[in-house]
C-alpha cells in the first residue's frame, strides 16, 4: 500500500507561504501617527511683558514691543543697517564647517530618496551579451576528422519588480523621506544659530569698542 505525499507536500508549501506572509507583514510596522502638539502656547511659564523700556537720546530707543505670530525677514540682520555685520555674516555663513556639513547631509539624504524611490517602486531592468570562439576536436564526438571551430553567441534581458503587498517598499520609501526632512531641520537650526552667535559677537565687540572709546574721553576731559 503507498501513500500519496502530494497534499502533505501542498500543505508545507501552503503553510511556508502563511509564514512567509505574516513576517512580512510584521515587519511592515504599523502607520505613523503624529503625536499632539504641546498644549502651550507661548515659551516661558510666566507671561513676559509686551513693551520694552525706553532709552531716551539713544538711536532705536524708543517705545517697542514684541508683535506674537508675527513674521519675520530670513535675513533679519539686515534690519541693523550695518555693511559690516552684512558681510560678516555672509562670510560666515560661506565658511562654516557645521553648515557645510549640514547641506551635504542634506543633498545625501535626498538622493537616498530618489534611490529608494526608484528601487522600490520601478522595475529593474538588466541586459547582458557576450560572444565566445571555441575550438573543439572531434574526438569528443567519437569522430576522427579534426577540430571544429565555432562561435557562441549569448544575450540576456532581466526584469524584476517588488511587489509591495505588505508595503515594505512604501515604509522605506517613507523612511527615506523622513531622513530627508530631519536633515533639512538640521541645516535651518544651523543657520538662525550661525547669525545669532556672530551678531552677539558683533554687539560685543561694539559695546567694548564704544566703552573703551568713552573711557577715553573721560580720561582726556579729567586731565
Amino acid at each position: 500500500m503507498f501513500l500519496s505525499k502530494a497534499p502533505l507536500v501542498s500543505r508545507l508549501h501552503l503553510l511556508a507561504l502563511v509564514c512567509v506572509g505574516a513576517l512580512s507583514a510584521c515587519a511592515v510596522g504599523p502607520d505613523f501617527k503624529q503625536p499632539d502638539a504641546p498644549n502651550t502656547s507661548s515659551y516661558t511659564e510666566t507671561t513676559l511683558s509686551k513693551k520694552l523700556a525706553t532709552a531716551e537720546g539713544v538711536p532705536g530707543g524708543s517705545d517697542q514691543e514684541f508683535v506674537e505670530g508675527a513674521d519675520i525677514e530670513a535675513q533679519w540682520w539686515e534690519l541693523y543697517k550695518s555693511p559690516e555685520l552684512d558681510a560678516l555674516i555672509k562670510k560666515a555663513l560661506q565658511q562654516n564647517p557645521n553648515l557645510g556639513a549640514a547641506d551635504a547631509a542634506l543633498r545625501a539624504a535626498q538622493e537616498n530618496v530618489n534611490a529608494q524611490i526608484g528601487g522600490q517602486y520601478f522595475p529593474a531592468i538588466g541586459v547582458g551579451a557576450n560572444a565566445l570562439r571555441q575550438k573543439q576536436p572531434s574526438a569528443v564526438y567519437g569522430m576522427n576528422y579534426g577540430t571544429d571551430t565555432y562561435n557562441l553567441y549569448n544575450t540576456s534581458v532581466n526584469v524584476s519588480y517588488k511587489l509591495d503587498v505588505f508595503g515594505g517598499a512604501r515604509r522605506a520609501v517613507e523612511g527615506a523621506r523622513a531622513q530627508a526632512e530631519v536633515a533639512q531641520f538640521q541645516l535651518e537650526g544651523g543657520l538662525p544659530f550661525t547669525n545669532s552667535k556672530h551678531c552677539y559677537k558683533c554687539s560685543a565687540r561694539s559695546g567694548a569698542a564704544c566703552a573703551d572709546a568713552s573711557n577715553r574721553r573721560n580720561s582726556e576731559s579729567t586731565n
